[in-house]
């Protein structure tokens, strides 16, 4: 029962939050409404971040490891990025409205060709002043290791050797991770009868590479460490 009660308040919190955080934004189009957004939903949602390091400011790349959808509530309330994500999540009711509105990139990850035009995309989202969150594992795990970085989106900060910011995401609970066959409903009801989860972000030093394969591996490993 008590879990019950627990899921029933916070989906009812999302939906009021949501509803008047969206008017907001319809009437101001202010981007900081996202944030604001991304960092209520967290708290909705009981998870509870310690962060640590030097948060990157501007127009900046930054790549993390990646555990599930709470990366992009924790990323973003953090720190004001757009994400690349899946081209799937466009087609998903509400979310991919949501993810749309935010200036979210997408990719086929099933066309190595589109791996091109993403990158170009994200080296012109940071000429403009836009802060860009890549996951260059491909894919969501468990936590227990850090994926190989695939290089294909960074070929540009290489051939531009521009900085790029490492996170490193941690969660106390399983509850907080979606990876693995879960679906996206299973996981999310899941999260909502878990009384809170502790998030741990971890900011390190930029890097810089004219390789991108040497760039992904000092990257991965810049995560892996932390």
């Amino acid at each position: 029962m008590v879990a019950f009660l627990r899921r029933l308040a916070r989906l009812i919190a999302i939906l009021a939050t949501t509803a008047f955080l969206y008017a907001i934004y319809l009437l101001t189009r202010r981007k900081r409404i996202v944030r604001v957004w991304m960092s209520a939903m967290a708290r909705i949602l009981g998870v509870r971040v310690d962060v640590s390091g030097s948060r990157p400011s501007g127009a900046f790349l930054l790549v993390s490891n990646h555990l599930g959808f709470l990366d992009i509530l924790v990323l973003g309330a953090a720190t004001e990025v757009v994400f690349v994500a899946k081209s799937e999540i466009r087609e998903w009711p509400v979310l991919g409205h949501l993810a749309s509105i935010t200036g979210t990139i997408y990719i086929d990850r099933k066309s190595a060709r589109d791996a091109v035009r993403v990158s170009e995309t994200i080296a012109n989202a940071v000429r403009g002043g836009v802060a860009v969150a890549i996951f260059p594992e491909g894919e969501s795990t468990d936590g227990s290791v850090v994926l190989p970085f695939k290089p294909a989106l960074l070929e540009w900060a290489a051939r531009e050797q521009m900085a790029v910011h490492p996170a490193t995401l941690h969660y106390d609970r399983d509850e907080g991770k979606w990876y693995g066959e879960e679906s996206f409903g299973a996981n999310f009801w899941r999260l909502l009868a878990v009384p809170r989860v502790n998030a741990a972000l971890r900011f390190g030093d930029a890097i810089r590479s004219q390789d991108r394969k040497e760039l992904a591996r000092r990257l991965h490993a810049a995560v892996s460490a932390r």
